[in-house]
């Protein structure tokens, strides 16, 4: 049997990786759909349900956005092409391929509002048909027109996430992350997870 070649980074940075593949007319459509939106408060979840953490005023708002169909389907399509990117990027033998993603979701963070520190063991995704963990986090910007609200993973790396790009990183305890509060307008973004 021959023995499979291959070059494993073992910086965790290494598995962090941004891509440019959200055209900026897409970006600009899909939040003027979702500012038209129903937002609620972002709710917090552990395995045993939601928790009670909630930060008040600080916390940000999300919507699935049901009004932007074709819009999430174009920035699905973009999160697919990353995810080949990304599969390829690492080149792990192993790791070739993914079973499915769930649908993107928008977050909005006014002046103020953060996302507070945490992992992405995201388990509410899994309803019985769909089974498995999530493997890989997917986070994109839809604007640059605010002040702040920077994406910072682990303790103290920041990682400016522009309006077309879509950042990827394994959705491991591993991996924490946050973003900053905004000082100044508002900060759109979208996430979705993989499995």
């Amino acid at each position: 049997m021959k023995e499979i070649e291959f070059s494993m980074g073992k910086n965790l940075e290494d598995y962090i990786k941004i891509y440019d593949v959200i055209d900026l007319g897409l970006c600009k459509k899909t939040i003027t759909k979702i500012k038209k939106s129903t937002w609620q408060t972002h709710g917090w979840q552990s395995y045993g349900g939601v928790t009670d953490k909630n930060l008040g005023e600080e916390e940000l708002t999300v919507t699935y956005a049901l009004n932007a169909r074709e819009e999430n389907a174009e920035i699905m399509k973009a999160f697919h092409t990353a995810l080949g990117m990304y599969i390829t990027d690492i080149n792990m033998p192993w790791f070739n391929g993914w079973a499915g993603y769930t649908q993107v979701r928008y977050n909005r963070y006014q002046e103020k509002n953060i996302m507070d520190i945490h992992c992405d063991h995201i388990y509410n995704v899994f309803d019985g048909q769909r089974k498995g963990i999530p493997t890989l986090s997917i986070v994109a910007g839809l604007n640059n027109n605010y002040d702040g609200g920077r994406f910072t993973m682990f303790e103290d790396m920041e990682i400016d996430v522009k309006a077309g790009q879509v950042l990827i990183f394994p959705s491991l305890f591993l991996f924490p992350h946050r973003v900053k509060p905004v000082t100044k307008g508002i900060r759109y973004s979208c996430v979705s997870w993989v499995w």
